[in-house]
């Protein structure tokens, strides 16, 4: 992994190049997260519909999750067309993936975006999703992640109302004690 990302940081080394080779080797699926996340470092814009190719052929989450980051950090706003072409691709986990990144890219809320959450979790029961901005909690407009975090400190029993906006639409949920915040995700602002 060490070398993976020193390689990130060498340009004499044509790390775009080697990194890319990393990731089509099928030996190397240990290394291809490390070497998806370092290529947002190093790789030029107009190689992102070769990242796009990658992450269609990629048989690992965090490898097919590692890739469609690169695009978005790469082409931010000019990689808005490959996430959207992605978001409605056949493999589910590409597909929402890119529909989570456009949501960090054009925020239909300020708060904090669910970037991750295990399917079965507590939170997953109480209803929360990848995607979902967390636009209050409780007296709390606009919750940093630290409020978010705070969800795992309530009294036994009690109840807090939480409001999350889920793809244009507010929604109330009720968070019961006991439910893990531990949630991956990242303060989102939405646009003026």
């Amino acid at each position: 992994d060490r070398a993976i990302l020193s390689f990130a940081y060498m340009p004499e080394c044509r790390p775009a190049d080697l990194l890319l080779e990393v990731l089509r080797d099928p030996r190397n699926a240990d290394a291809h997260f490390m070497a998806a996340i370092c290529l947002d470092r190093c790789l030029p814009e107009e190689r992102l519909p070769e990242i796009q190719g990658l992450a269609e052929v990629a048989t690992g989450r965090s490898e097919k999750k590692g890739l469609l980051e690169t695009i978005f950090e790469v082409g931010g706003e000019r990689g808005r067309p490959l996430l959207e072409k992605l978001a409605a691709h056949p493999d589910p986990e590409i597909a929402e993936e890119s529909r989570v990144l456009l949501v960090k890219l054009s925020p239909p809320a300020t708060g904090y975006l669910v970037r991750d959450i295990d399917e079965g979790s507590p939170a997953w029961a109480a209803g929360l999703r990848r995607g979902d901005v967390f636009t209050r909690i409780g007296d709390v407009s606009e919750p940093k992640q630290a409020t978010v975090f705070a969800l795992d400190d309530l009294p036994e029993g009690e109840v807090v109302r939480v409001r999350v906006n889920r793809g244009g639409q507010e929604i109330e949920l009720e968070w019961p004690a006991g439910v893990s915040s531990r949630i991956y995700g990242d303060p989102v602002r939405k646009p003026e």
